[in-house]
């Protein structure tokens, strides 16, 4: 009973400093923005598949697309992998799906 007699008077004053203190965090914290990705190959596709994901197994399913002659359009919230589907000519949007 006495631990939640405590929790109910500590917890207002609790939470009004968490959100001073979280106030000062947004203030102090550096914003970073990452530079935009070049443009990539043009996306104008038509009866096309989209692979969500260009890792390990979304670039060996795009490879195998392209090699059967299905345009492919990659998504992937990876910044790393949306420039390789560029370099490998594949139009790629970073993004989450």
């Amino acid at each position: 009973l006495a631990g939640a007699l405590l929790s109910i008077i500590a917890n207002p004053f609790l939470f009004s400093w968490l959100d001073r203190w979280q106030a000062r965090q947004a203030i102090e914290a550096p914003v970073t923005v990452e530079p935009e990705l070049p443009p990539g190959p043009s996306p104008d596709l038509r009866d096309h598949a989209i692979v969500i994901g260009y890792g390990r197994v979304g670039s060996s399913l795009a490879q195998v697309l392209r090699e059967r002659g299905v345009p492919v359009l990659i998504i992937d919230d990876n910044r790393d992998h949306v420039e390789r589907a560029h370099a490998a000519g594949i139009p790629g949007i970073r993004g989450s799906a």
